[in-house]
């Protein structure tokens, strides 16, 4: 072969691996292009994750706590029907069982094991601290009497039959005037308005009567007067069965206003070894009750028609307005300096001994304190 042949054949080699590299080149350049602009309409490829469990929401995985509340069919505890005429103890994961139970009895029934709860006033519960020792724990407040807001509720009224000479406090002189608990906060507001019209307490027979039995004695004159709270007040003046007693210038004799400016009256209670074993329950209770309050204050009209059933309050509907618009108060908390100041004002009066009540004891439930 001649030298001009070989030449030939390897610039022929050369230019066919020049040829390979650059199709080979070509062909990578092509591959990535086609993978860069086929990424916006190629369909995406998949990978299934793992299925994850989500949570159930708390009413649907909490199991319900049974809790028996001792209570009675009064107004002042109209947040615990609510409660469950609106179906929020089973939201909060309740089962709320109501036992009725007379006014004067719950705190015993409490403290036997009988029920877990009661509703009750204020100072009962100081009064029980001050004699035996036992701090009932807040658990939830209801209802406010006084100036609130500017506005007065005043459910407690002084009534007197309708053709009773008395006219005045100081003709109670040597009668008998029928309260719910000779030691509750009637009485003992009763005794400070007796006390401020000069009426020797010696003088003066307190009778326990039940709300619902205080229109017929009162019409029969049976007694000489009742200390009544709303709407048992509203339905003996509606029937004719009593009248009001009112001082000289024609305003209500309410005894709650002889004892402090703003009264928290009612809340729910517990003792303080169910406080301990039952805290979930202590708080459920709580909240369900802040809950109803909400609701009650911001539906008064369905709050109304609820509530006015027989096997509920078994009152007329426009009693209960009447009730909502004029004498009742509803918070879920209470407000702490005011439950300090009716302590301080009751002490002052001589109802319980300086000393015997640690406030901060019955404060420390989760009622006592409205959350941030």
């Amino acid at each position: 072969m001649s030298d001009k042949v070989k030449d030939l054949l390897k610039n022929k080699k050369v230019l066919i691996g020049i040829v390979a590299a650059v199709v080979v080149i070509g062909l990578v350049g092509a591959f990535m292009l086609m993978q860069t602009s086929d990424s916006e309409t190629a369909p995406e490829v998949i990978v299934e994750a793992p299925e994850e469990v989500t949570e159930e929401t708390p009413a649907e995985v909490m199991e319900l706590i049974d809790v028996r509340l001792g209570l009675f069919q009064g107004l002042g505890f109209a947040p615990s029907f609510i409660a469950e005429t609106q179906g929020l103890d089973t939201t909060n994961g309740l089962n709320v069982e109501h036992v009725f139970i007379g006014p004067r009895d719950v705190v015993t029934a409490v403290l036997a094991g009988e029920v877990d709860m009661i509703l009750t006033v204020w100072p009962t519960v100081f009064t029980l601290a001050a004699n035996t020792g036992e701090h009932l724990v807040v658990v939830g407040n209801h209802g406010f009497e006084g100036l609130v807001d500017g506005r007065l509720y005043d459910s407690a009224r002084v009534m007197v039959p309708i053709d009773s000479d008395i006219n005045t406090i100081a003709d109670l002189a040597g009668k008998t005037i029928g309260v719910i608990n000779p030691t509750g906060l009637n009485a003992n507001g009763m005794r400070v308005v007796l006390l401020n019209a000069g009426v020797n307490l010696s003088d003066v027979t307190f009778e326990r009567i039940f709300y619902g039995a205080m229109g017929s004695s009162l019409a029969s004159n049976a007694i000489d007067a009742a200390v009544v709270v709303s709407p048992f007040n509203l339905v003996i003046l509606k029937e004719g069965l009593a009248r009001n007693l009112v001082d000289a210038d024609g305003v209500t004799i309410n005894p709650h206003m002889a004892i402090a400016e703003k009264v928290p009256v009612t809340a729910i209670f517990t003792t303080q070894a169910y406080f301990e074993e039952h805290p979930e329950a202590v708080k459920r209770m709580a909240a369900m009750n802040a809950e109803a309050v909400e609701w009650m204050n911001a539906n008064p009209e369905e709050a109304i028609a609820a509530l006015a059933p027989e096997d509920v309050l078994d009152t007329p509907i426009d009693i209960l307005t009447e009730a909502f618009e004029k004498t009742h108060f509803y918070g879920a908390y209470p407000i702490v300096d005011e439950v300090k100041e009716l302590l301080t004002r009751l002490i002052e009066l001589g109802f319980i001994e300086d000393g015997k009540v640690m406030i901060d004891e019955i404060l420390k439930g989760p009622g006592a304190f409205q959350p941030t």
